[in-house]
Order: C-alpha cells, then structure tokens, then sequence
C-alpha cells in the first residue's frame, strides 16, 4: 500500500481515496433488502458497519487532530465498537442508507481535504495509515460477510494492478465458522487463510 516510510501528503490522500472507493464497491449493488442482516455472531449489519467505518476516520483521526466533536450526532452511541456491544447493533436506530453514505462522503472528503496546504507530520502519517489499515480491514469484513450470508460475488476492484484469481474454497490455514446452510439450516462456512502485514510499509510483524 504504502511506497515510502514517509508518505506525502499525496501519498495519504490516494490511500484514503482508494480505500473509500473500495469500500463502496463492495456495497454498491446490493439492495436495501440485502443490507439487512440476520443476527449472527461473526458478522454486522451492513449499515453499522459502513458507519463505523467512517466513525473511526472522524473519532480517531479528524478529531484528534483538529478537535471538537465528532461529526455524526450520537455517533458515539452508534457506531463505536467499544461502546455498543455486538448484539445491540441490531437495535440501534440508525441512518438509512443514503444518510450513512452522505456520512462517509462527508467524512472522506475531510479527511483528504485538511492535507491540501502541508505536508503531514509524523503523527499524521500514523494516524491516516492506521485509519485506512482499519478501513482495509474492514473491506475484508464486507468480502466474507458476503460469502457468509450467500450473496453474489462482489465486483472486481482493481488498485493499481491486477490480482491473481484463485479457485474458490479451502485453501491451507483456512478456518471454520458458524455459518447459514442450504434450507435455512445453520451450518459451517469455511474462510481461507492466508498471510497479512501489521507495521511500516517494509513489513513490521507478520502473521498467518
């Protein structure tokens, strides 16, 4: 992701745009009815999810940097995942659909914005690569909750070059969850393996 141990504020402002768009992508087709989700313990629903997204950028980055208050009234009380536990998410009165989305545009765009007239100091750097590390992550969430909850595919994201396609299915270090079944039985979904980098942009710690 990151070309340099110290990116500019170019650098930033291509990540956190990216990650946006890729965010997006993975939600884009899917209708409102799809966005509901049925409780279970390994996924959200798709419209807290998307909420805590740009909570994180707003609580964690914005609002340390700049102070004040968060942007989203009650957002604490929505979308902080120290806050509200993993089973209320589903009772929380939250935005319809285009009222998170006008959330996250708002947010993203504030985010790139406030790097136009300088280049960012060290702690910036950490808190937008962390911020954008978050939001990858939870790119990820959106990719298996959809295998999880027997949706289509999302679409193809392209960043900058493209990817190997794998067959789908088990591959080596894969784990098993709790998962829906053919006619409507629980049964178990298989999630792959694989390898992830935690640190700077040369490796830090890795793990598998």
């Amino acid at each position: 992701m990151w070309t340099a141990s110290a990116p500019t504020a170019e650098d930033l402002a291509r990540a956190v745009a990216r990650a946006h768009g890729r965010t997006l992508a993975l939600v884009e087709d899917l209708s409102d009815a799809q966005l509901e989700v049925p409780v279970f313990e390994n996924v959200n629903p798709f419209r807290w999810e998307l909420g805590h997204v740009a909570f994180f950028y707003d609580l964690f980055l914005l609002r340390e940097l700049e102070g004040g208050e968060v942007a989203f009234p009650r957002g604490n009380e929505l979308f902080n995942s120290f806050e509200v536990a993993h089973e209320l998410r589903w009772e929380l009165a939250l935005p319809d659909r285009a009222g998170i989305l006008a959330y996250m545009g708002r947010i993203a765009d504030e985010v790139v914005n406030r790097l136009e007239d300088h280049q960012p100091s060290e702690q910036e750097r950490y808190l937008y690569r962390l911020a954008v590390q978050h939001e990858d992550m939870h790119a990820e969430a959106f990719t298996y909750m959809r295998q999880f909850l027997e949706l289509p595919a999302p679409p193809v994201v392209r960043t900058g070059r493209e990817r190997e396609r794998v067959p789908a299915g088990p591959v080596a270090g894969g784990g098993r969850v709790p998962g829906p079944a053919s006619g409507g039985r629980r049964g178990v979904g298989l999630l792959s393996g694989g390898g992830w980098v935690v640190g700077s942009a040369h490796g830090g710690a890795r793990g598998g």
